[in-house]
């Protein structure tokens, strides 16, 4: 390991960088970007870091606090060092190439897959969950009101799970085919709308100003919630709201289970509607 940690930091050495920017605010994270020999050892102010003595290893920090601010714009923050950001809200860019486009159009009309929403029901987090089964009875409700299928969308370490949720929704939902980053970003584009929990698709169709049915819980939408303007997030404000833990310290998960079938139903109806509107 030693051997690897010298070969690797040999290599950084070499590159004789400018600038290195640590973006997580760890005493890790800050002693590696130390080592790169940067001239510029860029770091959050001190109220912002996860752990204060990560403060020891930087020389550039911002003069102010952008703690309350999404987490977009306060990582955009530390480039404020340099006058490239002015704390203006944006929004990122994601893209994906021609190729990406056309296999998922043909993946689809081989599937004849027309009209479409992607569900993504799972998340990284215990915390995150909300249940494939709540999850399927949002779509087997919407299915019999509108005739239109979910798209499941999953990992290669998600299929199995895709594969149970399948089964719960019946001829409500299908899985989807296997994708890439860029093969989902298009399969994305594609779709009426996505529904799912804090979770990479959902940060993917944010950034595509898709439709979104998002659901917190465990953390903050004002933190790291969809910030375009199709976007409704279904969140309850608990006490314990927004712990930012993978495990609930109550033993409860109330967050995500006070959140009902029939609320994120209404708000799909809603948001669907409201897109039908549009189009015409």
């Amino acid at each position: 390991k030693w051997k690897v940690f010298l070969d690797t930091f040999q290599k950084i050495r070499a590159e004789k960088y400018d600038v290195a920017i640590d973006f997580q605010g760890l005493i890790k994270s800050s002693f590696f970007t130390s080592l790169t020999g940067a001239n510029y050892k860029v770091g959050f102010a001190e109220a912002d870091l996860r752990e204060s003595y990560a403060k020891y290893f930087y020389n550039a920090t911002p003069h102010q606090s952008f703690e309350g601010n999404h987490i977009i714009h306060k990582n955009l923050s530390l480039l404020s060092i340099f006058n490239i950001y002015n704390g203006e809200p944006c929004s990122p860019n994601i893209f994906f190439s021609e190729e990406d486009e056309i296999s998922v159009k043909e993946e689809l009309r081989k599937r004849d897959i027309g009209m479409f929403y992607l569900i993504h029901p799972y998340a990284g987090w215990k915390t995150k969950q909300w249940g494939l089964k709540n999850y399927a009875g949002v779509v087997k409700k919407f299915y019999k009101e509108t005739g239109i299928r979910a798209l499941i969308s999953w990992a290669p370490n998600e299929y199995a799970r895709a594969q149970r949720f399948a089964l719960l929704c019946k001829e409500a939902a299908i899985l989807s085919f296997p994708t890439t980053i860029g093969k989902l970003t298009a399969l994305i584009q594609q779709s009426l709308m996505v529904v799912g929990g804090d979770s990479g698709p959902l940060h993917i169709a944010d950034s595509l100003q898709k439709p979104i049915i998002a659901l917190y819980g465990p953390t903050k939408p004002y933190r790291t919630g969809p910030i375009n303007p199709n976007a409704v997030v279904v969140y309850h404000q608990l006490d314990c709201s927004g712990c930012r833990k993978r495990n609930c310290p109550h033993h409860h998960i109330n967050c995500m289970k006070s959140i009902t079938i029939n609320e994120v139903s209404d708000t799909l109806f809603h948001v669907y509607k409201k897109i039908i509107a549009e189009q015409h």
